[in-house]
């Protein structure tokens, strides 16, 4: 899989582009995921925490956006404990395709390349991992929704 414009930091807990440090574990929460099957594409999105460490001059929302996706699974909840921890990623990182049973775990060190697939985990034991042609991410610095 080739990532387009940004990097898994090495904490595992991050995404990295020339300009930011995204810590997709304490400043953003899950917000959505979709796939369309006929497109072979899948959207992965997270919206700004609104918890009060969070430096208010962060994006409001990151998008991953996977192309020609070949491999995709969902791992339900294992605790419904917390209902906060749906949305909160404890890692997130590349696992061998020949390990896809495996939702639990990751590899420190990877490449680029088919042999590797993406996988978030998230708290609450809920994961996806996902193998496509390539991901990107897209960026939304202010909040239009409305």
């Amino acid at each position: 899989m080739k990532l387009i414009n940004f990097k898994i930091a090495n904490d595992n807990i991050a995404l990295t582009t020339s300009d930011y440090y995204f810590d997709l574990h304490n400043n953003y929460d899950l917000l959505s995921f979709e796939y369309q099957v006929k497109k072979r594409k899948f959207w992965i999105s997270w919206i700004k925490s609104d918890e009060d460490w969070v430096d208010k001059r962060l994006p409001y929302k990151l998008k991953l956006e996977f192309t020609n996706t070949s491999f995709l699974k969902i791992k339900e909840n294992e605790k419904d404990e917390f209902i906060k921890d749906d949305n909160c990623l404890e890692a997130i990182g590349f696992a061998e395709c020949n390990m896809r049973d495996n939702m639990d775990s990751w590899l420190s060190e990877w490449r680029e390349d088919d042999n590797y697939d993406l996988i978030f985990i998230f708290i609450n034991g809920h994961a996806i991992k996902i193998n496509a042609e390539t991901a990107e991410l897209e960026i939304r610095l202010i909040n239009n929704d409305n």
